[in-house]
């Protein structure tokens, strides 16, 4: 089984760990790998929907995984009970649902090491919230996948030093590690937030809404320096 360029990213960011739990787990195949490489011992797979979860299941029994990951029918951290899990991962969803799972599931979540986030979308809301928790972001990637951009957090139990705006837009990690992939985002950034621009112009978009945007264009031309 070959998987994805992001799913090798995000496996690759979940450290050793007695059990690991895999939220909105689809097809299960990252805690299948996780075991299967012994970078957890034990793994639970997680999903609200029975359709994704059956073939997860399915896919367990014929990796002859079953004794060591478990399958649970459940919305976000409800599935599991505190210091289960050490690693909690949660991708392939928007952000704003990502941080509405983690805040019903606060003592779940408390109760983790590490979390491994990959929403894929309001990123800096998902950062700010992350700043709120007692966890702190230490490690950021981006993949690229079929024209879109992905970013993969990294987040461990410990004070986080204060983000600034910059940060929480472009990431602390990413902004310091400067990947090619993290340039090619920016540029493609700041095209579409020009174009964007163009039309909300064009369509009398109220001021107030020009101006947010436009402010973000010269934080992306500010940030591009820097990189180049």
């Amino acid at each position: 089984m070959r998987l994805s360029d992001r799913l090798e990213t995000i496996i690759d960011m979940i450290p050793p760990c007695q059990t690991a739990a895999d939220i909105g787990t689809d097809h299960g195949f990252v805690p299948i790998e996780l075991v299967r490489r012994g970078t957890a011992s034990r793994a639970v797979a997680s999903d609200v929907r029975k359709g994704p979860l059956e073939r997860a299941r399915a896919h367990i029994e014929e990796a002859g995984l079953s004794d060591r990951i478990g399958v649970r029918l459940g919305s976000g951290l409800s599935t599991l009970s505190e210091n289960e899990a050490d690693v909690i991962l949660i991708a392939g969803m928007g952000g704003l649902l990502m941080i509405r799972l983690l805040t019903e599931g606060e003592a779940v979540l408390k109760s983790a090491k590490t979390l491994v986030l990959s929403p894929h979308t309001d990123v800096p809301k998902v950062r700010r919230f992350i700043a709120g928790t007692g966890f702190s972001i230490t490690d950021e990637e981006m993949v690229e996948e079929d024209g879109k951009f992905y970013t993969v957090l990294k987040c461990e139990k410990k004070k986080m030093r204060k983000m600034s705006e910059k940060a929480c837009l472009f990431g602390p990690v990413l902004l310091e590690k400067r990947p090619p992939v993290f340039v090619r985002y920016l540029e493609s950034e700041y095209v579409k937030t020009v174009e964007l621009i163009g039309r909300m112009e064009e369509e009398n978009v109220p001021e107030e809404v020009l101006r947010e945007k436009r402010k973000y264009l010269r934080q992306l031309k500010a940030v591009l320096k820097t990189v180049h």
